[in-house]
């Protein structure tokens, strides 16, 4: 029986194409792995520029909202200015108060407060007998035309059957 035996060129020569394989090997992972991290990075390029965009939105609709609410304030009066005027608006109540205390005993006012209120009853009596005498001039007019189209209606019929036109 004869042995064959590997020479060491044999030897080697396996053991190269084994590293080989398993250097081939290494590197397919290695390339995996490289497109993995390729694409982890694209999605997060990808977010990055979504929540930038995002963002610009966002604050587009801030500035637009500082503006509107900056253009607005023109209208608002400040604290003080509502205190003065609130003030002249309180002495204005009480110095009318003080005028209907002072008047409200003086017959003058009071005879002339009954006249604006006669006076005022009679517009209304007028402006009512007013509206009255227009609807009355309506009914008028109505029976007129009614009246007249009777007569109408009676020469047609006498001319019909008495004339016999």
């Amino acid at each position: 029986m004869v042995k064959k035996t590997k020479d060491k060129t044999q030897i080697i020569q396996e053991e190269f194409y084994d590293y080989i394989g398993r250097i081939n090997s290494l590197r397919d992972i290695v390339d995996e792995r490289d497109r993995r991290y390729e694409q982890r990075f694209q999605s997060q390029e990808k977010a990055v520029q979504v929540a930038l965009v995002t963002q610009e939105k966002y604050d587009e609709r801030q500035n637009s909202l500082s503006d509107r609410v900056t253009a607005q304030q023109q209208y608002f009066i400040t604290k003080q200015e509502f205190e003065d005027r609130h003030t002249e608006l309180v002495n204005q109540i009480a110095a009318l108060r003080e005028f209907k205390a002072s008047i409200s005993g003086d017959s003058k006012f009071d005879e002339m407060y009954r006249e604006i209120e006669n006076l005022r009853e009679a517009k209304s009596k007028i402006e009512g007998a007013s509206s009255g005498i227009k609807q009355s001039w309506g009914v008028v007019a109505a029976i007129n035309i009614a009246v007249l189209g009777f007569i109408g209606l009676a020469i047609t019929l006498i001319e019909v059957f008495i004339i016999g036109k």
